[in-house]
């Protein structure tokens, strides 16, 4: 049983221990739990997206025996995307195993198994955050790397798309009229309706998303 040195001891190795407090960060999460990103493997290192747009016209009328109109199909496009590399390593020396007093514990030595399950809990934990700031990216058009400058894909130039429309809900009138807000979410909703066309939907959600996402708190529905 290890022995108490009150003259050669530190923080942390064998001390009189009266409390352990265990500070976590809040990790967001709420992107990921909405189930709007599905998770897929893939063996290579580059992905193929393809797109198929349909279109809808009307029909002119013809006279009977007159050749008829003839259907117009749209063209199929495909894009390449390199995958992006999120890579996390972590070195465990021996003099950060050895006489290391187990955290919460007064007299037990850490094993060298719970310190390398610390180490990837803690790792796991930067992880979850990462792919958190990058799925709210992707919702926003534009996906940013850890440094929140450098763009890894802009969506609106790979799909050849618009930005979203921006809706001014007018929140800091100090005489709002009466229904006014109720007006700006149905604006909002018919402008989603317009843009998913025929892909089916059954709620909206808001989030409000900071620009830093570490020290974002909780995302409310």
């Amino acid at each position: 049983m290890p022995a108490l040195d009150i003259f050669t001891s530190n923080a942390f190795s064998m001390v009189s221990l009266t409390d352990a407090i265990n500070k976590m960060p809040y990790v967001p999460g709420k992107i990921g739990r909405l189930g709007l990103f599905r998770e897929q493997g893939v063996p290579t290192t580059s992905i193929l997206i393809e797109e198929k747009e349909g279109s809808l016209t009307l029909v002119e009328t013809t006279a009977r025996g007159a050749p008829a109109v003839q259907n117009k199909h749209n063209k199929r496009k495909a894009r390449s995307l390199t995958v992006p590399h999120v890579a996390l390593e972590d070195t465990i020396l021996a003099d950060e195993v050895q006489n290391l007093r187990a955290f919460g514990s007064e007299n037990t030595l850490a094993g060298v198994q719970q310190v390398v399950n610390d180490r990837l809990s803690e790792m796991a934990t930067k992880l979850d955050a990462t792919l958190e700031h990058l799925r709210i990216g992707a919702i926003k058009g534009q996906i940013l790397d850890a440094d929140g400058s450098t763009v890894l894909y802009d969506l609106f130039s790979e799909f050849g798309v618009s930005q979203y429309a921006e809706i001014d809900f007018d929140l800091d009138n100090a005489t709002p009229t009466a229904g006014a807000v109720k007006k700006k979410c149905h604006n909002v909703k018919r402008k989603i309706e317009d843009e998913l066309g025929a892909t089916p939907m059954s709620t909206f959600t808001a989030c409000a998303v900071r620009p830093s996402l570490m020290t974002s708190p909780p995302i409310r529905k």
